[in-house]
């Protein structure tokens, strides 16, 4: 499900009204900026695209997410080859929302499920380099039995150093036509018990300050960081920390609403070290130390990102590093993968048959991690 980087509750559940949720291959799926906005190709097309390029996992470099067919699809060293792809959706994982590798070079991904009954709930899914589901951390969240509409969404998640998996949530419903807030926070596995029901870190429902959680990672230390939507910005967002979460939880604002247009991927590298943030809004990528406080400035920026298409339409989302950290991808909503150099600075964005017209996430394999 495609949503606005600004998206408020009302108008998520104004979108879900309006059929959002099940775009019609075919279709435009950003709004009309000035420029065309990329088009999907029809299911056949894209599974023609797929078949053609067959299945040689050795020769993936990137991995991205095509939240539109649900597939996660493996592209060589140029990001514009597909050489290997992955059907999520058949293991239940709904426009897959973020990708992240770790250190044996099994893909992790943040699912949308379908909603059945008075529950509503999203996964967290493993899979091998060579593309087999290896475990599935699925969480539920009750619904009123009033409510005309339910969803509870994650747009990330993934393993700490530690083993322990976390998913984001964040979820609302819509009754008698008007949109209330779930609690949203952070679903946590034990690493010792993945079958076991995960526990749940609560972000409250007050929305003061923090309204909506976004992306999310974990640190050296294992501590939660995640962008948010504030109160007050219905446009612009906010870095918060949930330290010693799978202990003593304590949520804090570290930087207030505000500080980003559009806050989106939030990934650590060097060692969990170097905290990344993804300002979509003006396509940069800001670098911090960590530990990070109010008063911390990015020691560097990344971009602007690649235009693509259009500066109007790119939006780039979340991603990850090359093992060397020389090389980043990022998955745009305008509908190609930003690829950067580093050293440089230099960006170029890849344009795919099999990534139209939603590569949301993009990570290189192996990574940093």
């Amino acid at each position: 499900m495609r949503t606005s980087l600004a998206l408020t509750r009302a108008a998520l559940f104004a979108a879900v009204v309006a059929g959002c949720s099940s775009l019609t291959p075919g279709t435009k799926t950003l709004p009309d900026s000035g420029s065309a906005a990329p088009v999907a190709p029809s299911r056949a097309a894209f599974e023609t695209e797929l078949e053609h390029a067959g299945h040689d996992a050795k020769a993936v470099a990137i991995w991205a997410s095509n939240a539109f067919f649900n597939y996660l699809v493996g592209m060589d060293e140029t990001g514009s080859i597909a050489v290997d792809s992955i059907d999520v959706g058949a293991n239940g994982c709904l426009g897959p929302n973020s990708v992240k590798i770790d250190s044996s070079r099994n893909i992790w991904v943040a699912c949308f499920t379908n909603q059945s009954g008075e529950t509503s709930g999203s996964l967290e899914q493993e899979y091998s380099s060579g593309g087999s589901l290896l475990r599935s951390f699925k969480w539920t969240t009750p619904c009123p039995q009033t409510a005309t509409i339910c969803g509870a969404f994650s747009n990330d998640g993934g393993p700490d150093r530690s083993g322990h998996v976390f998913s984001e949530m964040n979820g609302s419903y819509l009754q008698n036509n008007k949109p209330y807030m779930m609690e949203d926070g952070f679903f946590w596995w034990p690493a010792d018990r993945p079958n076991a029901a995960p526990k749940f870190i609560g972000l409250g429902t007050s929305c003061s300050p923090i309204c909506q959680p976004l992306n999310m990672d974990t640190d050296k230390s294992g501590n939660i960081w995640f962008t948010f939507q504030g109160s007050g910005h219905p446009c612009c967002s906010g870095l918060g920390e949930v330290t010693n979460p799978t202990t003593k939880p304590r949520v804090l604002v570290v930087l207030a609403p505000g500080t980003y247009k559009f806050g989106r991927g939030v990934f650590t590298s060097d060692g969990g070290a170097t905290l990344n943030v993804v300002d979509s809004g003006v396509r940069k990528i800001y670098q911090y130390r960590l530990p990070l406080t109010p008063a911390s400035k990015p020691f560097n920026t990344l971009g602007p990102t690649a235009t693509g298409l259009s500066a109007a339409l790119g939006q780039p989302n979340t991603g990850g590093f090359n093992r060397a950290e020389t090389k980043i991808a990022i998955g745009d909503y305008g509908g190609w993968v930003n690829l950067g150099t580093v050293a440089s600075n230099r960006w170029t964005a890849k344009l795919s048959m099999q990534l139209l017209p939603q590569p949301v996430s993009a990570a290189y394999t192996p990574s940093d991690r």
